[in-house]
Formats: structure tokens, C-alpha cells, sequence
């Protein structure tokens, strides 16, 4: 059944960049519309793409930089992304709308390399076209125009959805056996993506002085950074009960670690949005992070019992949190419903600016 629209599209068709990613996030977006009644383009940077489009929505605008091509040409990167720039001057002469969802402060990948230095200029030559931005929460506002100070584009608040109905329901009993903890365990996990800025060294260190005999520490998920995996392995082996499985997470198993889970730790000290801790929430399990970015604003709506938030967060908040255990239900997630959320990004590839809608309050102007 079709979503309402506030208004109908010019076009009845969008495309997304990148569609190629382990994050459900932009999957989710794409089914969505479809089941909205539109066509969807998976946008391609090596060939030609429609541009009769109500719009082009952007992500993360540093994966053009992390294509096999790019990766191993300069040439190829600045090739890309000037080949981006003229298709979004394509689709606005055609009356096409340029959207672009700010996830992050800064590119993952952030760095002062040559190459970093080439995405960052790109990145705000895209940025300084774009007709609307998306900031995941108000808090993040500012900081995305801090970082950001070509982007002369109003911003539209919408959240970030919920992974519901994604993954497929966890086992506890197999997500213990399939990672090789104890049944009568207590268990903390860190499931997903292992990237330096999740600070999984400085849990590892910080669980070392736990010294409980009944808890583990659970890393799951891919790495890909050879010399960051090295280093968490070694850690690992130096300290009692902490179990390491890095590498591709299927969805299954990724539910079966969240089950297998107590309470899901989250050591990101400067990020404006995460996906992990809206997968774990999603998953029924409690989750420990700091107060940064759009998570004060997602406590207020499942609760402290939920998403506790502590800076600067210490062992005995762990304790804390472990000792009050899996809450009974689920969090309320009904704010970022996904059918909620993909009829607020139609508001805005529709450039509805009226007072509802993904311009309700928290939105920003531009001026």
C-alpha cells in the first residue's frame, strides 16, 4: 500500500547514493519508496544515470573516494566526483531536487592525507549544491554547519529510523553457543563495524579492570583495518574473557550477538549519529554510551532504562547497568517508524516546506 504524500512528486522516481553498503540504513530507505509506489535508482558514478528525477539523494559522499577504482587512483577519485558534480547540475536543470543526509561529523576515513584532503574539497563543492540537507537530530545542527561551511542549504530534521522488521528474531542460547560464551554469562558486546573511532581499545582496557568472574566482553563485527585488528587481538589475548570474532556479521548472526547479549556498550565520544545503537535498541537489548550527538535526544523518548547515558562513562556505570539487566518489553521506537520516516524524506524530495512534516521543529533555514 502506498504511503500518503503531502504532495505529489514532478517525477516518480528518485535515486540514492551509495546503495552499496553493509548499513541497512539506505536498504531500508529503498524498500521503502518502493513500497511507496516509486522507482528507485541505485545511482552509478561509472555510467549514465536518468536525471528526470524528483531527486538525488546523498549519503556518506566520502564512499567515492572507497570504490576498488578510487581507492588506487588520485585521478580516478577527482574523475568521480567531477562526474557527480555534473549530474547534480543535470538533475536541477531538469527540476530535480539534490538531498543529502549528514550522518556524520567528519568522513570516517577522516585524515590529512592527500587523499583526504582531495575528498574533503569535493565534498564541499557537493555540499554547496545541495537543495536540502538532513541533519538525524536538532543537536547535530550546529555541527554540521561547523564542519560543514559551504552548505548554504536549509536543513530538515528527520531521525533515524529503526532497524524493526530487518534482521531476522535472535537467538540467546544459539548466539551463546555460536560465540563461544558461557550460558550462565553475563555478557557486554560491541556489535558491528570495527573502526577506530569506536574506541574498542579502551573498552577492552576498561573491562580489564571489571574483575568479574561472571562477565565477558563480546566484539563482533568486520575490520578493516589490518593494523587496528592486530592491536584488538592482542588485547584480547592479554585479557581474561573477552571474546573476539571479527568478520563479516550475516544478519543472523548479527541478532544472534545482540541476544546473546545483556547490555550493548558504546565508547563513541564524538559522532552525531549511530546506527549500532539504533540496531541494539531495535534488537531488545539495553545499550551504555556516551552523551554525544543525536543519543541525548533518542533517551528522551525509550528512557534511561534503555539508553543510559554517562560521561565520563567508568566501570561502575558498567556494573550499574548490568545490575539492572534486560528491561522487560521493548523500547519505544515509535518516532522513527520507517513508514514514518521515508513519508518525511517525500515531504522533502517534494520540497514541501510547510510547517509539518520533516519541517517541524528543529529545522534550520539556512539563514
Amino acid at each position: 500500500m502506498a504511503l500518503a504524500v503531502a504532495r505529489p512528486m514532478t517525477f516518480p522516481a528518485v535515486a540514492l547514493y551509495p546503495t552499496d553498503t553493509t548499513n541497512p540504513y539506505v536498504g531500508m530507505i529503498r524498500d521503502g519508496l518502493v513500497r511507496a509506489g516509486y522507482r528507485v535508482y541505485s545511482w552509478d558514478l561509472y555510467r549514465a544515470n536518468p536525471v528526470a528525477i524528483a531527486a538525488l539523494h546523498l549519503h556518506w559522499l566520502e564512499g567515492v573516494a572507497m570504490g576498488r577504482l578510487a581507492r588506487r587512483s588520485l585521478l580516478v577519485t577527482h574523475l568521480l566526483f567531477w562526474k557527480l558534480e555534473r549530474d547534480l547540475r543535470r538533475i536541477r536543470r531538469r527540476g530535480g531536487r539534490i538531498v543529502w543526509t549528514a550522518h556524520n561529523a567528519q568522513p570516517h576515513e577522516h585524515g590529512t592525507s592527500r587523499r583526504a584532503r582531495l575528498v574533503a574539497r569535493w565534498v564541499d563543492r557537493i555540499v554547496a549544491q545541495v537543495d536540502t540537507a538532513i541533519s538525524l537530530s536538532r543537536a547535530a545542527i550546529p555541527l554540521v554547519r561547523q564542519n560543514h561551511a559551504t552548505l548554504r542549504a536549509p536543513i530538515a530534521v528527520i531521525p533515524h529510523q529503526n532497524y524493526r522488521g530487518h534482521y531476522p528474531p535472535g537467538d540467546r542460547a544459539r548466539g551463546r553457543h555460536r560465540f563461544g560464551l558461557p550460558v550462565d554469562a553475563r555478557v557486554i558486546a560491541m556489535i558491528g563495524l570495527v573502526r577506530p573511532y569506536k574506541n574498542v581499545e579502551q573498552a577492552i582496557a576498561l573491562f580489564a579492570t571489571l574483575e568479574d568472574e561472571r562477565t565477558w566482553l563480546l566484539v563482533a563485527g568486520d575490520c578493516f583495518d589490518a593494523g587496528l585488528e592486530a592491536q584488538i587481538r592482542e588485547l584480547a589475548a592479554r585479557t581474561p574473557r573477552v571474546a573476539v570474532h571479527l568478520g563479516h556479521l550475516p544478519d543472523g548472526d548479527f541478532a544472534d550477538a545482540h541476544a546473546a547479549a545483556d547490555l550493548v556498550l558504546s565508547m563513541q565520544q564524538a559522532l552525531l549519529n549511530s546506527g549500532s545503537v539504533m540496531a541494539a535498541l531495535s534488537l531488545g537489548r539495553p545499550v551504555l554510551a556516551s552523551p554525544a550527538g543525536s543519543l541525548p535526544e533518542l533517551a528522551e523518548h525509550v528512557g534511561d532504562h534503555w539508553l543510559a547515558l554517562r560521561a565520563p562513562l567508568g566501570v561502575a556505570d558498567i556494573r550499574a547497568a548490568l545490575d539492572r539487566g534486560i528491561p522487560a518489553g521493548e523500547p519505544d521506537l515509535s518516532h522513527c517508524d520507517v513508514g514514518t520516516i521515508i513519508t518525511r524524506h517525500l515531504d522533502v524530495y517534494g520540497g514541501n516546506s510547510g510547517a509539518g512534516g520533516a519541517w517541524g521543529r528543529g529545522a534550520d533555514d539556512g539563514r
